[in-house]
C-alpha cells in the first residue's frame, strides 16, 4: 500500500512553501529553542518516574511514546496557549511565520509519520495548489533508544522529501544551562525565564 502512494505522488503538483532558513532560524527562535529543549527533558523524565512507579507489568504496548507524547503536549499548550493547534493528529506551534510539527524521530532525523498523502506533503514543504498556507513547516523532535531509558537528543529538522533532511540543529546547541531535575523532584525545577516561560504543570501562567 506504501508503495502506491509513492508512486501516485508527485511533489511537483504541489504548490512549494517558503523555505525555512537554518541560520535565520535559530536566531528568530533562540529562546524558543531552549524550552523546546527543556519541555523534552522535562516530559521524558516524568515518563521515567512513572514508568518506575507502574512496574513493567502495568507497561502496554507503546506506553513509553504515548506518555511521553502526552506530557509534552500539556507543557506545549501550557507555555505556548492559543498559538498550539492540531493537524492530523499532530499538534502544531503557529509562531512567527512557522508551523512547527513535534514528533519523535527517526535515526534519519525524518520524523515519524504514517505514510498518507499529508504527510509527504509537509516532509516536501509543499500544499495545495489553492491554499493561502505557504509558511514554512520545520519539525521540533527527539531520539530515544530502543528501551525508551535515555533521550538520546532532541532536534530542529526541515525537510524537503522523504529521504533525508534539509537540515538539522541539536537543541543542545541552543539550551540554557539550567536544566538538572533532581530524580525525585522532576517536575520542581525553577522554570527558564525567556519570553516564554516554561510552567511546570499545575502552575498558574505567569503575567
Amino acid at each position: 500500500m506504501s508503495s502506491k502512494i509513492q508512486t501516485l505522488f508527485d511533489p511537483n503538483q504541489f504548490l512549494a512553501r517558503k523555505k525555512a532558513d537554518q541560520a535565520e532560524f535559530e536566531v528568530l527562535f533562540e529562546e524558543e529553542m531552549a524550552i523546546f529543549h527543556e519541555i523534552f527533558h522535562r516530559a521524558f523524565d516524568e515518563m521515567l518516574a512513572e514508568r518506575r512507579q507502574r512496574g513493567p507489568s502495568r507497561i502496554a504496548r507503546n506506553w513509553e511514546a504515548v506518555t511521553m507524547n502526552s506530557n509534552a503536549k500539556g507543557y506545549l499548550i501550557e507555555n505556548f496557549g492559543h498559538l498550539m493547534g492540531k493537524e492530523y493528529g499532530t499538534y502544531v506551534l503557529f509562531l512567527k511565520g512557522y508551523k512547527i510539527y513535534f514528533k519523535k524521530l527517526y535515526s534519519n532525523f525524518l520524523p515519524q509519520f504514517k505514510d498518507t498523502r499529508h504527510s509527504k506533503l509537509i516532509l516536501h514543504n509543499r500544499t495545495m495548489m489553492d491554499s493561502d498556507d505557504i509558511d514554512p513547516v520545520i519539525f521540533v523532535g527527539y531520539q530515544t533508544d530502543d528501551f525508551w531509558s535515555r533521550l538520546q537528543g532532541c532536534y530542529v529538522v526541515a525537510t524537503k522529501n522523504t529521504k533525508k533532511p534539509e537540515w538539522v540543529t541539536p537543541l543542545e546547541s541552543k539550551a540554557i544551562n539550567l536544566f538538572s531535575m533532581p530524580e525525585n523532584d522532576i517536575v520542581k525545577t525553577a522554570p527558564i525565564d525567556p519570553e516564554v516561560t516554561l510552567k511546570s504543570k499545575g502552575e498558574s501562567k505567569a503575567k
